[in-house]
């Protein structure tokens, strides 16, 4: 396994593991945890921490598709209203952001730089 690769069996042990994803197919846990893969990867993080970061990532885009876009609030007998990323309420991608922020690595904050 080369530096930037992890051990994607380990990835879907250890998210079959926590109670949000124990019943998602590991199949599909597989395939989101390749997808983690590499968007983490080009991010430059150090080996140590490639695990974790992946971890984390591929937990956020299990959350995003089973919330599909929604977030159910019920008024009476009706219930339905349009998920807000916006408030960044993503435990995982808040993690995942906050180890990018130790490492000076998030991209979210935007770059300045001046040509002198």
């Amino acid at each position: 396994m080369s530096e930037t690769q992890v051990d994607n069996a380990d990835l879907v042990t250890a998210i079959s593991k926590l109670s949000a994803f124990a019943k998602v197919d590991p199949a599909v846990i597989s395939m989101f945890a390749n997808d983690a893969t590499e968007v983490v990867a080009s991010f430059g993080l150090p080996h140590e921490v490639l695990q974790t970061a992946t971890r984390l990532y591929a937990c956020h885009l299990l959350v995003v598709e089973a919330s599909n876009g929604n977030q159910s609030e019920s008024i009476g007998s009706m219930s339905h209203t349009k998920y807000d990323w916006s408030k960044q309420n993503d435990p995982y991608l808040l993690e995942f952001n906050q180890l990018l922020d130790r490492y000076g690595l998030n991209r979210q904050h935007g770059r300045a730089w001046s040509v002198d």
